[in-house]
């Protein structure tokens, strides 16, 4: 608790588990589908009778709860909420500037990599040792793992 603000999710809890306060909560629903309202109420028992163990998450069955607490929930599928379009609006942007970064980058590569062949080609036409010719190969192939490391990174 900080400055004396809960941080639970119930609207409100400690309902007498009552015939009259549940069909309170389905009247307040039923009204609220007729103004086609996207908000439900919803009901998770607690406070088990004495004898009775708690359930799973902390619920008991209705028939064996003292109280119950009232939860608001959404209507609307997570898929069709404006702030999951938002976060997928975002997260195709992201990705198209990723793969524009690591485009990019691996153009630097394959141009570093064409400078690098040309060179080669040029000690292959001067007649230079092939251990050597090699070794560059190596070394290339190397600075070419490395980098194409640094593009997984991202």
């Amino acid at each position: 608790m900080k400055n004396g603000i809960h941080k639970f999710n119930h609207l409100v809890k400690g309902i007498p588990n009552t015939e009259e306060n549940r069909e309170e909560v389905k009247r307040i629903n039923q009204q609220a589908k007729k103004s086609k309202s996207r908000w439900r109420l919803g009901i998770k028992y607690r406070k088990p009778k004495v004898g009775v163990k708690w359930g799973w998450g902390g619920t008991v069955s209705c028939e064996n709860a003292e109280e119950f607490a009232v939860y608001v929930r959404d209507q609307i599928e997570w898929s069709d909420r404006e702030e999951n379009k938002a976060y997928q609006r975002l997260s195709a942007k992201y990705m198209a500037l990723l793969q524009k970064h690591n485009m990019r980058e691996l153009k630097d590569i394959v141009t570093e990599l064409l400078g690098n062949v040309e060179e080669l080609s040029y000690a292959v036409d001067r007649g230079e040792d092939w251990s050597s010719i090699f070794r560059s190969l190596d070394s290339v192939k190397c600075h070419l793992d490395k980098d194409l490391e640094n593009i997984e990174k991202y």
